[in-house]
């Protein structure tokens, strides 16, 4: 890519060298400023005027650069009376004024809508005074360059804030008006071409975990021989199996325990993307208080947790033994059913459908009631067949696996290229005058 013909110091650290043409000067200078709504989710409402509040901004759909349809909600028509300061202008900027994460620290929505459109809770409007081409400053906004310098001056530990002071002390640059509109068309073009490969990389991602998620249940509910001879099992959620396989109540394919009384086993914690593991190797759990660990239900490695959460599988494999919460459910498998197979058909789709059948309580989806869930029957293969199942799955996995980890690779490659591109082209590191 060609280079513009001589670089100055933009005198921003984040930014480095600029086209010496280009001019420099404070985002104070060129906006006007106010506030969303004062509102909750409490106050959204299925349809109304529509409203982008922060947890919008942040959404991974918003590219900064153009309101789409799934980013907005709606409030009552009654604020257009109530709260008129609120309402977004076309080509205003809505920053979120706090974020979960210091990376968060920045991210604004650009409103192209012609429509009314509020700014929501938690949102800084930034009103453009006299920028012309103010769509240059959206794609200036999203890149780490700008983002570096407005984060260098945020505060904070777990919710990090940006307010009007902190923007109006971050710098813009200002290229000629002819290479702004350049700069976007250029963008507009290329990241589309970017996005639109990113969505055929994640639907082959997608489409591999389907696939892989078939190939479990179909095996695990009709084993490896499509020419074995089948029966109906009688039971709606499994169908019909191979003549030779067994059905068997749950509370007879697994033993219920409730041993305590081990108070220097390491506190484990069931999670539906890792399984039972020690909670030291899962960051987002909660530390338990040190006390009482005597009344923890002890766990071995091959035990199974009820979780309470079924609306993912809520019946987690212990990979690890040590001690849980007394709440939680622990099965042992008994002598004819394979641990590993177990641990396939309970977390195959037609198993955690029946999963939905067997919980209690007000949210849907928790609270497995393990009284209503034992009395349920699953297929039970011969003991050597269920090896040779998981055996099979194993294999075919590893291969979809392997396939999914180089796409999502892909996907990272493609986003980091797709920030480096934007990044250079706004700063002027790249001239695509007259691409």
């Amino acid at each position: 890519m060609k280079r513009y013909d001589s670089y100055k110091d933009s005198g921003v650290k984040w930014i480095g060298e600029i086209p010496s043409h280009w001019g420099v000067q404070p985002f104070g200078r060129h906006f006007q400023y106010g506030k969303g709504l004062p509102i909750t989710k409490a106050d959204l409402l299925p349809e109304g005027i529509a409203v982008i509040s922060y947890g919008q901004i942040h959404s991974k759909h918003n590219s900064g650069t153009t309101m789409s349809d799934n980013l907005v909600r709606f409030v009552s028509p009654e604020y257009l009376k109530s709260n008129p300061q609120s309402l977004l202008c076309k080509n205003d900027f809505v920053f979120a004024d706090t974020s979960e994460d210091i990376e968060g620290s920045g991210n604004c929505a650009f409103n192209d809508f012609s429509d009314n459109i509020f700014a929501g809770y938690h949102t800084v409007i930034a009103r453009p005074v006299d920028l012309l081409y103010p769509r240059y400053y959206a794609y200036l906004f999203q890149s780490r360059a700008w983002k570096n310098q407005v984060q260098s001056l945020v505060d904070g530990v777990k919710v990090y804030s940006i307010n009007k002071s902190i923007l109006k002390k971050s710098l813009l640059l200002f290229p000629t008006l002819e290479e702004q509109k350049s700069i976007v068309s250029y963008l507009d073009s290329k990241i589309s071409e970017i996005d639109d490969l990113l969505v055929k990389v994640g639907r082959e991602i997608e489409l591999l975990k389907e696939y892989k998620q078939a190939e479990i249940a179909r095996v695990v509910l009709r084993g490896l021989n499509p020419d074995a001879p089948i029966k109906s099992s009688g039971i709606s959620w499994i169908g019909d199996i191979p003549a030779h396989w067994s059905i068997r109540k749950i509370k007879f394919t697994f033993e219920e325990r409730s041993e305590k009384n081990h108070p220097d086993e390491p506190v484990l914690c069931a999670t539906q993307s890792q399984g039972v593991i020690p909670q030291s190797m899962y960051d987002n759990r909660v530390v338990v208080v040190n006390k009482g660990f005597e009344n923890l239900k002890f766990v071995e490695v091959g035990d199974f947790v009820i979780s309470l959460r079924s609306f993912q599988g809520g019946i987690e494999y212990a990979y690890y033994q040590g001690i849980i919460s007394a709440a939680y459910t622990i099965l042992r498998p008994n002598d004819f059913i394979d641990s590993g197979y177990a641990r396939l058909l309970l977390k195959s789709h037609n198993f955690i459908q029946l999963l939905k059948t067997c919980v209690t309580g007000i949210r849907e989806g928790q609270n497995i009631n393990y009284d209503l869930l034992k009395n349920k029957y699953i297929p039970i293969p011969p003991k050597e067949e269920q090896k040779e199942i998981v055996k099979y799955i194993e294999y075919k996995t590893t291969e979809i696996d392997r396939l999914v980890v180089e796409l999502t690779y892909q996907v990272e490659y493609l986003k980091e290229y797709k920030q480096k591109l934007i990044a250079d082209v706004v700063t002027g590191k790249i001239n695509v005058q007259n691409n």
